[in-house]
């Protein structure tokens, strides 16, 4: 049976259309494909970026606490070596105001004893004052006594040279009269004596 050459060519025609129509839908559906591969594997390199990004972040983050922490340990060290110091600088203050209470009290103790060590000391000076001043009295009551006795002796003389002389003796009203000066003074002395040993 022979064939027609234009029938097997229209035949071909049609089997290479069919081909190619079959192979552009899978081209078509290929690129489509493609496309939906190259969108996921830009989804996936944004999420790698986001991810590489996180992890960096992460990184950069931990590395932040870690110098924060190393900050703060500092930091930490510092406020309990100021906490020590104050704690000491306290004590210090503690014993610092007990030895001035203390030095306080001894100063209160040396300004009652200078007190009363002034009150003593007056009350020596009161006494040494009037031990001086019976002195001063005992010595002139000594004075007295003798002065008195040595008038009393010049008056036993003029009375005894009286009772000698002649009544007519022109020295005799002399005499009398001196003796009677002497025997005056005599009794202002005695008087005096008895006034002293009174007031002492």
């Amino acid at each position: 049976m022979v064939l027609d050459q234009k029938l097997i060519d229209k035949l071909n025609d049609r089997i290479a259309a069919a081909i190619n129509g079959e192979l552009d839908d899978a081209a078509a559906e290929l690129n489509e494909k493609k496309e939906e591969l190259e969108d996921a594997q830009k989804k996936v390199d944004g999420a790698q970026s986001q991810l590489s990004a996180g992890v960096n972040a992460l990184i950069e983050g931990e590395k932040q606490l870690n110098e924060k922490k190393t900050e703060l340990t500092a930091m930490r060290e510092e406020l309990q070596q100021q906490l020590e110091q104050a704690q000491t600088g306290r004590q210090q203050l503690v014993l610092a105001y007990n030895a001035l209470k203390e030095l306080d009290d001894q100063v209160n103790n040396v300004l009652s004893a200078q007190q009363e060590a002034h009150g003593h000391l007056n009350t020596l000076q009161s006494l040494s004052d009037r031990q001086s001043a019976l002195a001063n009295k005992e010595s002139s009551l000594a004075q007295l006594k003798q002065d008195n006795e040595t008038l009393d002796a010049e008056i036993q003389a003029l009375r005894e040279q009286i009772a000698g002389m002649d009544p007519a003796d022109e020295n005799l009203p002399a005499l009398s009269a001196a003796l009677a000066e002497k025997d005056g003074y005599g009794v202002l002395s005695v008087y005096a004596e008895a006034d002293t040993g009174l007031s002492g």
